[in-house]
């Protein structure tokens, strides 16, 4: 006997909020990249529509709203009022800073989780995270 899982049963939908989000790779039009060695990225988003942002270099804070989409774990975000601490980020640290910068400055970010992963993209740029 053979009996079969859902994966939305064995592996739900992880919510947006309450956990941290570990970036695990860069997109760039079709192409996917890893995280630069030794860089770790992550991000938070308060139940209280804060965002929380270390992006491998520098970390910061702020705002964020969302329209929610057509299922549970889909729908668009919007971060304003970002501010960040200024320190000088080498070489890798400052690519994989400028990803993560760049992709939550670009206004709408369409957003999707799937169980344990959230990818969120704007145009052919995007940021794949794992809780």
């Amino acid at each position: 006997l053979i009996a079969l899982l859902d994966r939305r049963t064995a592996q739900p939908d992880l919510p947006l909020t309450g956990r941290a989000w570990t970036l695990e790779s860069i997109i760039s039009g079709a192409t996917a990249s890893s995280v630069p060695a030794g860089v770790t990225a992550t991000i938070e988003f308060g139940a209280d529509g804060r965002i929380t942002v270390a992006s491998g270099c520098n970390s910061g804070a702020g705002r964020y709203t969302v329209e929610p989409g057509a299922g549970a774990s889909t729908g668009s975000l919007a971060v304003s009022d970002l501010a960040m601490t200024k320190r000088a980020c080498p070489d890798a640290a400052g690519s994989g800073e400028a990803a993560v910068l760049g992709l939550l400055r670009a206004g709408m970010i369409a957003f999707e989780i799937e169980a344990s992963q959230r990818r969120l993209r704007a145009g052919d740029a995007g940021l794949d995270f794992r809780a």
